[in-house]
């Protein structure tokens, strides 16, 4: 699991660290850090496993505005295959050309320069202290399980991670777990308004906003048919009158169907609605519970993002539970939650939370919760009484 983060020369943090457990709260006030730290580990999710470049990840506007410095720096320390693996990621952002009549340039780098923004001045993964790879201006020493290295070899494109671009070999069980961590790196964000009905394709991840819950619910379906029964049955007794879920044949798409019945004697059949036409909160809820239940021993970090919008009081605490005891068990490998309500605070506060907050046009912090023993009252009621020093 994630157990730290270091991030210098992004948006609202410099020289920011933080320490995570199995369950993290990330608490305080808007405009404090909490989401963009989500994005900073959206962004190098971006890098490794969608291959994307890193001008297109990490903008220029992302450095953080009040101090001067041309690179970014993202390291993380992650737990996991009996050891600590360390990535460290450093970009470099190219300041503005205005010598390229320079003839003490060399024109290659004239030419190599000119054509970008932003690059990866260097790339490293160590476990345990001995290196995996080295991806350093543009050089690569890239060793195998028993500590060979094949060195002095470039890559072609050091505007986009070496771990996008490598095929790892037999001997790199190491380079494949840590890959393997990040694709199962899951940020939910649900935007239930724009959610799609439609499937076109089978896919394994969620977008952002989890827009295409359809088609990665027919991913599930075709990969772990093992887990629908208890994710169906988990929503039975969980949303009243819900009875199944099941992908319709329409065209070249398919359309994500949701059964419900009335309980009323002679009455078997269920009735099925298009996903689009359940209400804001049964679509929340049940993504939160197909992923909380579906993803169970798949070795899964899961990021939510305000998980409680749309959800009723009464309905958010049987949730929290699950959560948690899921990933007190190890079948969710970890759980980092951003919220600003009162039942998770409560819930989770006390033992899990992470206060974060800055002042204006200043860096980010963590700073410690108020003891409850001292009030004697909620952590909610503490915040909300603005004692949080």
């Amino acid at each position: 699991m994630l157990k730290k983060i270091y991030v210098d020369n992004y948006r609202c943090f410099v020289n920011f660290e933080m320490e995570l457990d199995r369950i993290s709260l990330l608490m305080g006030p808007n405009g404090g850090g909490k989401s963009t730290l989500f994005d900073a580990l959206h962004g190098i999710r971006r890098l490794i496993i969608e291959n994307e470049n890193v001008g297109d990840v990490f903008l220029k506007a992302d450095k953080t505005k009040w101090i001067k410095k041309d690179t970014q720096t993202f390291e993380l320390l992650i737990e996991g295959n009996e050891g600590i693996f360390v990535y460290k990621l450093v970009i470099k952002h190219d300041p503005d050309k205005k010598n390229l009549n320079d003839h003490s340039n060399k024109v290659g780098q004239l030419i190599r320069h000119s054509r970008r923004r932003q690059y990866i001045q260097s790339e490293t993964l160590n476990l345990n202290g001995k290196p995996i790879f080295k991806f350093i201006e543009g050089n690569i020493n890239l060793y195998d399980d028993i500590q060979n290295s094949e060195s002095d070899f470039r890559a072609y494109d050091d505007t986009r991670s070496f771990l996008s671009i490598t095929v790892p070999r037999k001997t790199d069980a190491e380079l494949i777990w840590f890959i393997n961590w990040f694709e199962k790196l899951q940020f939910i964000n649900i935007m239930p308004q724009l959610v799609f009905t439609n499937s076109d394709e089978a896919t394994p991840f969620l977008l952002a906003g989890c827009l295409n819950f359809p088609s990665w619910y027919e991913y599930f379906s075709l990969e772990h048919q093992d887990k629908l029964f208890d994710v169906i049955d988990c929503l039975r007794g969980t949303i009243s009158g819900f009875d199944s879920l099941k992908l319709v044949t329409a065209g070249k798409e398919k359309i994500l169907q949701v059964g419900f019945k009335n309980g009323q004697e002679g009455k078997k059949d269920s009735i099925f609605f298009d996903f689009s036409q359940l209400s804001d909160g049964q679509k929340v809820m049940i993504i939160l519970y197909t992923l909380v239940i579906g993803l169970k021993d798949l070795g899964y970090t899961l990021l939510f993002d305000e998980p409680e919008n749309f959800v009723a009081l009464a309905e958010i605490q049987p949730w929290l539970m699950e959560l948690n005891d899921n990933c007190q068990d190890g079948s969710i490998q970890q759980s980092i939650l951003i919220s600003h309500h009162p039942d998770l605070i409560d819930y989770f506060g006390a033992d899990c939370g992470k206060w974060i907050e800055r002042e204006p046009l200043s860096h980010s912090r963590v700073k410690p919760l108020p003891s409850i023993s001292e009030y004697k009252m909620n952590v909610s009621e503490q915040i909300s009484r603005g004692w949080t020093e």
